[in-house]
C-alpha cells in the first residue's frame, strides 16, 4: 500500500470527526475573506435558520413561511457547488405565493458540516431524509433539486415515494455515462477530483486562500452570477471540507451514469417537472431528449431559451411561474 493511499484512506475514515462548516460569525480584523463569505451568504439569509445534528454530521437549514393553511410544504435542494443561496429568489417568491419553504445546506457546503468519508449518494439521500424528519413534514412534500440536487431528489422520490407530491428538477445532472468534455467545467473538476478528494491539499488551498481578493471582485451586485462565483471562490479557500466534499461527490456522487435511478423514478409514476436552460453550460440542454425519454410520460419538459446552468437565480422570472403551475 503506498503511503498516499494510506494518508488518503485516513483522512476519509468516516469514524473520524466531520469537519465543521463555516462558522456563524468573524470579523474584518481577525479574517477579512471569512468576513467577506459572511457578508454574502450571511447565516441568516433566510428567516427560522437552525441546526440539526444528524449521524452524519450538523446540517444548516431554514424553514420559513405561513405553517397554517399554506398551499403546501417544499423542500428545495441545491447543486455540487453552490449552496442554499442559489435558491433566494425562488424560495421567497414561493413563500410570498403561499408556500412553506425548507433549505439546507448539503454536506460539506455552507454552514453543514463536512463527514469523512465517501460522498456516495446514500449520504444525500439519509441528508435528505434526516432534514424531512427533524422538520416534522410526515406529510408528502413537493421537492426541487437544481444540478445534482436534481439526481438526489430523483433518488429520494424512487426509494421514498410515500413522502413526496410531485418532484422538480431544474438543470439536473444527467451525463448518462458521457465523460464531459475536458476543457469543460465538470472535464477539469473530474481530472482534478482524485488530489482534492483528501486533505492533503489543504495546506496549498490555505496559501492559494492569501490570493483570495485578487481574484475578487469588487462589490458584486446582490444575486449577480459574480457574487454566486465568489460564494465559491471563498468556500473553497476558507474550509477545509470543501473541496474534498465536491472531490468526492464527482468520484462517488449522483452525477454520471444516472439512468437507474431516473428510471426508478418513472416507475413510481409521480409527477415530474423538468426545467432546462438552452445555454446551460453546465450541464448541456442536449442531454434532456434522453433524460425525458427515460422519465416517461409523467414527466414535462419546461425549456428556457437562452437559460443557464444556475436558473433559480439568472432566470428566476420563469422559473417561480413553472414552479407555481405544476404544484399547484
Amino acid at each position: 500500500m503506498s503511503l498516499l493511499t494510506s494518508i488518503s484512506r485516513y483522512v476519509l475514515d468516516d469514524r473520524l470527526p466531520a469537519r465543521a462548516g463555516l462558522p456563524e460569525t468573524s470579523s474584518v480584523a481577525v479574517d477579512p475573506y471569512l468576513a467577506e463569505l459572511h457578508e454574502l451568504y450571511p447565516a441568516d439569509i433566510y428567516p427560522g435558520g437552525v441546526y440539526f445534528d444528524l449521524p452524519e454530521g450538523q446540517v444548516r437549514a431554514w424553514r420559513f413561511g405561513p405553517k397554517a393553511e399554506n398551499k403546501g410544504q417544499v423542500l428545495l435542494v441545491h447543486g455540487l457547488s453552490m449552496p442554499s443561496i442559489i435558491w433566494q429568489p425562488v424560495a421567497n417568491a414561493l413563500v410570498e405565493a403561499g408556500y412553506e419553504v425548507a433549505l439546507f445546506d448539503l454536506y460539506g457546503r455552507g454552514y453543514s458540516s463536512a463527514p469523512r468519508g465517501t460522498y456516495k449518494n446514500a449520504l444525500y439521500i439519509n441528508q435528505v431524509l434526516g432534514v424531512l424528519d427533524k422538520l416534522g413534514w410526515r406529510e408528502p412534500v413537493f421537492l426541487a433539486g437544481l444540478s445534482m440536487g436534481g439526481p438526489i431528489c430523483a433518488e429520494f422520490t424512487a426509494t421514498f415515494p410515500e413522502r413526496v407530491k410531485k418532484v422538480a428538477m431544474l438543470a439536473p445532472a444527467a451525463f448518462f455515462g458521457v465523460w464531459p468534455p475536458l476543457t469543460s467545467r465538470f472535464g477539469k473538476a473530474m481530472l482534478l477530483a482524485p488530489w482534492f478528494s483528501t486533505d492533503i491539499s489543504w495546506p496549498f488551498r490555505k496559501v492559494y486562500s492569501r490570493y483570495c481578493t485578487e481574484m475578487g471582485i469588487a462589490q458584486p451586485p446582490p444575486q449577480s452570477s459574480a457574487r454566486l462565483e465568489r460564494v465559491v471562490t471563498l468556500q473553497y479557500c476558507l474550509l477545509p471540507g470543501y473541496a474534498p466534499a465536491i472531490a468526492n461527490s464527482l468520484l462517488h456522487g449522483p452525477l454520471f451514469d444516472y439512468t437507474l435511478p431516473y428510471e426508478r423514478l418513472a416507475r413510481t409514476e409521480m409527477d415530474v417537472l423538468v426545467i432546462w436552460g438552452t445555454a446551460d453550460a453546465v450541464v448541456s440542454y442536449n442531454f434532456s431528449p434522453g433524460l425525458m425519454r427515460t422519465l416517461g410520460s409523467r414527466a414535462n419538459l419546461h425549456t428556457v431559451q437562452g437559460g443557464v446552468h444556475d436558473l433559480p437565480t439568472s432566470d428566476h422570472q420563469e422559473v417561480v411561474p413553472a414552479l407555481l403551475k405544476f404544484f399547484r
